[in-house]
């Protein structure tokens, strides 16, 4: 009985198989985390940009996140029964600004700085 149990749950289901890669580049990118939106399911990519996540059968939205990379959904991704789907992702480069505090020294050409008064920093040639 207990292998009946697990073959209609295992139909129930369906799988996203794919790979997610550098939009310019074409190499894989490891750890990118797919997202089922709405759900708690998950999964990241391996060190081919391979990934493999198992869904309940419906529609889902499938997210693809990782730093630096702007993120990508696929909408209306259908799984069904027994099935395996393949969803591939290609990822563009996005600049990450991070903020950090003004070091006191503005650029004024190739090797030299001058002084910023306000900020009491040095200068450098």
């Amino acid at each position: 009985m207990v292998f009946v149990s697990n073959f209609v749950f295992s139909q129930n289901t369906g799988a996203v198989i794919g790979t997610v890669k550098d939009g310019k580049t074409r190499e894989g990118l490891v750890g990118v985390t797919i997202q089922a939106e709405g759900s708690n399911s998950g999964t990241t990519t391996d060190i081919d940009g391979k990934y493999r996540l198992e869904l309940p059968v419906g529609s889902y939205n499938l997210k693809a996140t990782i730093v630096g990379y702007a993120p990508l959904t696929k909408f209306n991704v259908v799984m069904t029964s027994g099935n395996a789907q393949q969803i591939n992702f290609d990822l563009l480069e996005e600049a990450v600004q991070l903020e950090g505090r003004h070091c006191g020294t503005e650029p004024v050409g190739i090797g030299s700085y001058r002084r910023n008064p306000q900020l009491g920093a040095e200068t450098y040639d």
